[in-house]
């Protein structure tokens, strides 16, 4: 599979491959595609490899194409998922990094003084 860019070009050729010896009298059988479907994988799909090998029973070899492929999506999905969250990290960094360090700003403002001297409050019983 390393020779194709995705898992439908690889899936497609080996088909391919299985037709055209049909075509010469020499019948792949289900059994013999699935597997060499499985046994082509690269090494970052052996959780579906695994899945599809330890069947009793073979899937369809389009079964087991769109099963490869969904696990193909959602390992590209994943890689996004983690590309942009890296992308954001970086960019979040180096933001923090890029600003001036600015002097701690000391946010105390002294309360205005009590009317001590001013006796406006007379004849106002206080307590």
């Amino acid at each position: 599979m390393e020779n194709f860019p995705s898992v439908s070009a690889y899936c497609q050729e080996l088909k391919l491959i299985a037709d055209q010896l049909s075509n010469v009298g020499e019948k792949v059988n289900n059994t013999r595609l699935v597997l060499q479907l499985i046994v082509g994988l690269l090494e970052s799909y052996d959780s579906i490899v695994s899945q599809l090998a330890y069947l009793n029973l073979l899937p369809e070899f389009y079964e087991a194409r769109s099963c490869v492929i969904l696990e193909e999506t959602r390992k590209q999905k994943l890689a996004m998922a983690t590309s942009c969250s890296n992308s954001a990290l970086v960019a979040t960094t180096s933001a923090a990094q890029s600003k001036p360090t600015a002097a701690p700003t000391n946010n105390y403002s002294p309360r205005p003084p009590q009317n001590q001297g001013n006796h406006s409050n007379r004849g106002r019983s206080g307590g």
